[in-house]
């Protein structure tokens, strides 16, 4: 995790430092 870099792993539901949500085990990552 660094520069505001975000990542979801299995089936949570979470949001990154952006406000974007990620959920169902999907995976996302931002810069």
């Amino acid at each position: 995790m660094s520069h505001g870099s975000f990542q979801a792993k299995g089936g949570g539901l979470r949001s990154d430092d952006s406000g974007t949500l990620i959920s169902g085990g999907r995976e996302r990552v931002t810069d």
